[in-house]
Parts: structure tokens; C-alpha cells; sequence
């Protein structure tokens, strides 16, 4: 949400070096942006829209910056295999592509993030789909910024899923302050989010609540706009 400035710097030069590998797809998900990003898609990338390498949506549902709810959303879109979440400001080298489809070669029941700490790209996670519908997605009750990613990793580690690593050549990403992660978020206090999220991400996992989200609706959402006739006007939900 109000990330095109930082899209505009590296989404081109994102699928352009993924293009080396035959089988991507980009899933961008519009979260009530209001900043014109819908206006700037068309106009940046009509070829990769027409193709389907690049798949656009738009929801005007929130209110304010939900990540764990937009990551769901965004992952539920996606029709490839292994999902990959990339943050508005990361970008990566060409190889970037072939080296997940290694990590995930031979059926291996894996998730993959960066071995070290590189500021801004903690939420570099790759995993499988079927594993993502099976751990239920990123936790929706986690508001604020902070640690749903860290939880994500925790359940599917705990239920069974074995940890690679990326490449660190591909941790890149725009550096900025952090006032503009949590601008639309309901708690500004990233400290305080990220503590509460944490609490109960171990809490719920000492309890052997593995599966986020268990008896509720999640990752759903009413697109109003997108590049596919198909979903228009409906609700995220399969």
C-alpha cells in the first residue's frame, strides 16, 4: 500500500531477470494503493499483462495495511507451484529463478529464506503451495509490522518442512526508513507490534497450533480491478 516508488525502481529489472527461467509468474497485488499504481502498470508492462508473466489485482476493501492478509491474498492468487513472496523494495540478480527451482527439484519438502540477517528482506520466503495451504497461510491475527514471517517459517519447520537458504547475492532492496513500513498500519509503534506478534506466535506454537487461521476465512478479498476477466468483482477464494 503506497509503494510505487519503490516498484517503479525495481519491478522491471525484477521480471527481467526472471525471464531467463521458463516458467514465472508475478503476482502484483494491489492493496487499495492510493497512489496510482493500477494507472501505472497498464502503462509500464502491457506486454507481460498480455502474456500472464505479469498478473494484476486490486482491492479496495482495506481500510489499512494488513500484512499478513495481503501476503495471503497475494499467495492465494498465484498459480505456480512454489510461491515466493517479494517485498514492494527487494529486487535480485538473474539466476535468482533457477536457483528455487533447484532448491525445490526432487519434490523436496523444503522452505527457503536468506541463512543471514539482510535488512529489509526477512520476508524473502519461498515454499511450496501445497505447504502454504497446509501450515494455513501467514497468521491473520498478527497485526501491526512485524514477525509474521518468522512465524511463518516456525510452523512449517515444526511441521516438518526442512529450511534451505538463498544465494546472498540476491538480498537486495531499497533501504528507507521504517515510518514508511508502518504508514498505513493501524499500530505506527513497530517495536510494540512486532513484540505482541511474537508472544503469541510462541504461544500459539508451544499449544501445538500449528495451522494459522483454523476455522476462519482467510486470504480472501473482493477484487475490484485486474488483468484477468476472470476475477473481476469476485472474492479471492478457492
Amino acid at each position: 500500500m503506497g509503494r510505487l516508488h519503490h516498484l517503479s525502481q525495481v519491478y522491471e529489472q525484477n521480471i527481467k531477470a526472471a525471464l531467463s527461467y521458463s516458467n514465472v509468474e508475478f503476482v502484483l497485488l494491489d492493496y487499495h494503493s492510493p497512489d496510482q499504481l493500477g494507472a501505472w502498470v497498464k502503462s509500464a508492462f502491457p506486454e507481460w499483462l498480455e502474456s500472464g508473466i505479469l498478473r494484476y489485482f486490486r482491492t479496495t476493501e482495506p481500510v489499512l495495511f494488513h500484512m499478513a492478509h495481503a501476503k495471503n491474498v497475494a499467495h492465494r492468487l498465484a498459480q505456480g507451484e512454489v510461491l515466493v513472496n517479494l517485498d514492494a523494495d527487494n529486487s535480485f540478480r538473474q539466476g535468482f529463478a533457477e536457483e528455487i527451482a533447484t532448491l525445490f527439484a526432487n519434490d523436496a519438502r523444503v522452505i527457503a529464506k536468506f541463512s543471514d540477517y539482510y535488512r529489509g528482506c526477512s520476508g524473502r520466503i519461498a515454499l511450496r503451495r501445497d505447504d502454504f495451504y497446509r501450515i494455513g497461510g501467514y497468521d491473520e491475527e498478527m497485526i501491526g509490522w512485524g514477525y509474521e514471517d518468522q512465524d511463518l517459517i516456525a510452523r512449517a519447520r515444526s511441521l516438518g518442512l526442512e529450511l534451505r537458504s538463498f544465494e546472498k547475492e540476491h538480498a537486495l532492496v531499497i533501504q528507507h526508513e521504517d515510518k514508511e513500513r508502518v504508514r498505513f498500519s493501524s499500530d505506527k509503534n513497530k517495536q510494540k507490534s512486532d513484540a505482541r506478534n511474537r508472544a503469541l506466535s510462541q504461544m500459539k506454537i508451544a499449544g501445538g497450533r500449528l495451522a494459522a487461521n483454523a476455522g476462519r476465512e482467510w486470504g480472501t478479498a473482493r477484487i475490484d480491478a485486474c488483468s484477468e476477466r476472470a476475477h473481476w468483482g469476485k472474492f479471492v477464494k478457492y
